[in-house]
């Protein structure tokens, strides 16, 4: 064998756009013109070949879906159409046709100079240069990829492009994997084909397996499906309708879905009734499961699918096992969900069923809405419109005018029941259930509703006691969950029962009195400054006392908690150098998150003199922390596949582009086969490791979007994705009413400090439009060549232009990313965002916080 070593010296023609300016069959009939001159073929050339590797060629285009073709596609396509013995001479002679003023060197002691093929190249190139065509007048259309089936037959009728003279194809030629190949490529989503090919991964292991004919690839079919009889996977199941075991299944399968599959197919049609009959009554599930491999086998309706559904619903005893249908269906109809609906309001509490229609949801997208129909009703119900009490908000994931104010009318009703009644134990029950809700509520939302009845409640709890001690006591822990208390009427009522004033002044001031005199003593606990900061909300004349009194005492502890609650009130304090410098060093030490939410919140408020100094801290900051949240979060950084130098045998399901062409030839000849000896086992295959995936991220930052905690985040996840995923292709965009490209696929190893310094400058602003955001986004997926493309928009999609004016989607459409829509928790633009969902074939996300972006991003990076 003779192992090449290649020395660029000019290239003739543009390998870069290989396609226009050296297209396929050009290609291929150089290559026959080349391998018929060689003494070192062993096999005749047959014109045949040329139409193999342009049809290999073309699969290529047709799976890249685009025509951008490079050498190794044609140098694998000339090998991969010439016999084993002869392929190292193609792959030589490919090289030399790609690049013909290359030279070779053999590395054995018969010198290349004295090979034909590489003697008489030139010569050809200077004397018989095919003659340069108009695309008009080429075999091949170029536009190829728009009518690839219409091409393909055509190509096998009319193909004599580059012929000797006189030779013509030969009229009738034996069906080969070639053939039955390409065939099967344009014949994906009939039946039987799509059934039977779901078994084999990818059509191109057809060629792999050496499978020749439709009855061949039942048999390969039918045999891999008894391998796995009585546990066939349910996307497997519709190739039984297709196969050739049904028989077999039939009389040996113990599962009643492949007994009823293989019943129908053998059309045993009264033995299929029973067995359906049976599983309807005793299963429902399984119903549910038969037919729908039978209309994805192409075998029933869709009227007939839908009443065969409906069938296994009405048999359903309990809710469960009607979701069990459904889910199992994939599918349901205004009868099953009429019928889930009733069984669901069977029960006491809208809890559980509201967690089985969130769940359905997810499974389904194609049947949105379910839970706002189910609550609409609910609602409408007289029955039922008192079970929509404030805990179910703990699970209804969107916000709901509707739902707020029924949820509102029954807290109402309840308070004021236990108002009337004077009982403390109720209301302090009360209160500590609007607590629970408020801290656990799926749509934040509804958190000014909780509060609202939250602070009413403790209030009326307050009023309704007796006892000085309990008065105080409770007061007291009201205060310090955050409750407000109306002071005159705790004063009041306080007086009442016999408490001192000021005993009532210092449980209503408790916080605030208590945050100083720790202040003042030197108290160096930083985590407890910031609970008392977040719990007190403090007044702007609050936040300058308590920042006065952390610099007159020197506390950077207090300080730094200080900054981070109100960055722009703390940096206006410290008014001279030596405050400025105590600020700055309590800074770099104080919670990384909320000072640089608070940067962007207070950014035209801090004086120019501290602004330069106060980046730099920050950048350090943002770094550190977004090293933490990807060491917790990621580990290390993980992407798709790509190949090794590792090789192995093949196995089911690998690629094509894996195959490892010298290592397979050089396998073969180890073991002397002939090619009719070959088998999937010789064929040698790269390993393949992690590697490249691109990501393209929008992030909505506008007003409706919370766009300064967003700003926050976004910082953090930039930072972590540049330093923790350098294999990856990451691309970022901010967007409100304009775009502000982050970070860009084409960008190699951006500079941290150069990102940071753009983000810390950005300004949340404007309205959302999201047009010229999406339109940046096809153009990074386009800058790169990858299988994996994701697509991440985080949006409450409270949009300026609706989805029907946004036009520049078909560009993404045409990509097929896979495609994640992150939302809040609660949206008032609902319906548009499931809008969204439907054109996009999106997954979507919930979110109840900003930093459940990063969480979401990096469970795409790991999961994919």
């Amino acid at each position: 064998m003779r192992f090449l070593v290649l020395e660029e010296i000019d290239r003739s023609f543009d390998i870069d756009n290989l396609y226009s300016t050296f297209p396929p069959e050009q290609f291929a009939s150089e290559f026959c013109y080349w391998m018929r001159k060689s003494n070192h073929v062993s096999h005749p050339i047959s014109s045949r070949q040329a139409i193999a590797i342009t049809k290999l060629l073309i699969a290529a285009c047709f799976r890249k879906e685009s025509t951008d073709l490079s050498t190794e596609d044609y140098i694998r396509a000339a090998v991969i159409s010439t016999v084993p013995e002869d392929q190292e001479t193609a792959r030589e002679t490919a090289i030399n046709i790609l690049f013909p003023n290359l030279r070779t060197r053999s590395t054995e002691v018969e010198k290349t100079i004295d090979h034909p093929t590489v003697k008489k190249m030139g010569e050809r190139k200077k004397t018989a240069a095919l003659p340069v065509q108009d695309e008009s007048e080429l075999p091949i259309s170029k536009d190829i990829l728009d009518n690839i089936s219409e091409f393909l037959v055509k190509m096998g009728q009319d193909f004599q492009y580059g012929l000797e003279e006189g030779e013509k194809i030969e009229e009738e030629i034996p069906e080969n994997e070639l053939d039955f190949y390409f065939s099967t490529l344009t014949k994906l989503e009939q039946q039987p084909y799509k059934a039977l090919l779901e078994l084999l991964n990818d059509p191109m292991n057809l060629l792999f397996q050496k499978i020749k004919s439709l009855a061949e690839l039942r048999e390969h079919v039918g045999q891999q499906l008894l391998e796995n009889m009585n546990n066939i996977p349910l996307n497997h199941l519709p190739a039984i309708l297709h196969s050739n075991i049904a028989d077999h299944l039939n009389k040996h399968s113990q599962n009643p879905v492949e007994q009823a599959l293989a019943q129908f197919a053998a059309n045993k049609e009264q033995q299929f009734q029973r067995t359906f009959e049976t599983m309807l009554q005793e299963n429902p599930r399984d119903a549910a499961i038969t037919a729908k491999a039978l209309t994805d086998g192409g075998k029933i309706s869709i009227e007939k699918f839908k009443e065969m559904i409906e069938q296994a619903a009405r048999n359903a005893q309990t809710s469960n096992e009607l979701y069990n249908v459904i889910t199992s269906a994939q599918k349901t109809t205004q009868k099953i969900k009429k019928q889930l609906f009733k069984k669901l309001f069977e029960e006491p509490k809208l809890t559980r069923p509201i967690n089985m229609l969130n769940s359905l949801e997810q499974k389904l997208p194609s049947q949105p809405n379910l839970l706002g129909h189910f609550l609409r009703q609910a609602i409408d119900s007289p029955v039922q419109r008192d079970k929509v009490q404030h805990e179910t908000l703990q699970v209804i994931p969107h916000y709901d005018q509707k739902v707020e104010e029924t949820v509102a009318q029954n807290i109402e009703k309840e308070l004021s029941n236990l108002k009337k009644t004077n009982q403390p134990k109720g209301l302090e029950k009360l209160f500590n259930d609007l607590d629970s809700t408020a801290k656990n509520l799926a749509n934040h939302q509804y958190s000014q509703l909780i509060d609202r009845y939250r602070n009413q409640t403790a209030e009326a709890w307050m009023l309704s006691l007796k006892s000085k001690k309990q008065f105080l006591s409770i007061g007291s822990g009201l205060v310090r969950k955050g409750v407000k208390l109306d002071g005159e009427k705790m004063m009041e009522h306080g007086k009442k029962i016999g408490c001192p004033e000021d005993a009532v002044y210092e449980m209503l001031h408790f916080g605030f009195e208590a945050l100083i005199r720790s202040i003042k003593k030197g108290t160096k606990d930083l985590l407890g400054y910031q609970s008392s900061l977040n719990r007190l909300s403090l007044s702007s004349q609050q936040v300058k006392i308590a920042t006065k009194t952390a610099i007159d005492t020197l506390n950077k502890a207090a300080l730094g908690a200080i900054a981070a609650d109100n960055l722009g009130i703390a940096s206006q304090v410290a008014g001279n150098e030596n405050a400025e410098e105590l600020l700055l060093s309590s800074i770099a030490a104080g919670p990384g998150e909320d000072l640089l939410k608070q940067w962007f919140i207070s950014q035209n408020q801090i004086p120019s003199k501290m602004r330069e100094k106060l980046k730099r801290i920050l950048k350090k900051i943002v770094i550190a922390t977004a090293m933490d949240m990807a060491k917790r979060q990621l580990g290390s950084a993980e992407a798709g596949s790509v190949e090794s130098n590792q090789t192995r045998p093949y196995r089911e399901g690998d690629e094509f582009d894996q195959l490892d062409i010298e290592g397979t030839l050089e396998t073969i000849i180890a073991k002397g086969k002939n090619p009719d000896q070959i088998v999937p086992d010789d064929f040698m295959m790269y390993e393949l490791k992690k590697g490249r995936v691109a990501l393209v991220i929008l992030l909505d930052i506008s007003g409706s979007m919370s766009g300064i905690a967003r700003l926050a985040y976004c910082a953090f996840l930039v930072t972590m994705l540049i330093a923790r995923l350098r294999e990856q292709e990451i691309a970022v965009a901010l967007f409100e009413s304009n775009t502000h490209a982050v970070l860009e696929l084409d960008e190699e190893q951006p500079n941290i400090d150069e990102v940071i310094d753009e983000l810390l400058e950005i300004k949340a602003r404007g309205g959302t439009v999201i047009n010229q955001a999406i339109n940046w986004a096809k153009e990074q997926f386009e800058k790169v060549q990858s299988d994996q493309l994701y697509f991440l928009i985080a949006s409450d999609f409270e949009l300026r232009y609706k989805l029907e004016r946004i036009g520049e989607l078909k560009g993404i459409q045409k990509l097929k990313p896979k495609t994640y829509l992150v939302a809040p928790g609660g949206m008032r633009n609902e319906d548009e965002l499931l809008k969204w969902q439907k054109e996009l074939q999106a997954r979507v996300v919930r979110i109840h916080n900003e930093r459940e972006i990063i969480n979401t991003v990096c469970k795409i990076l790991s999961n994919r």
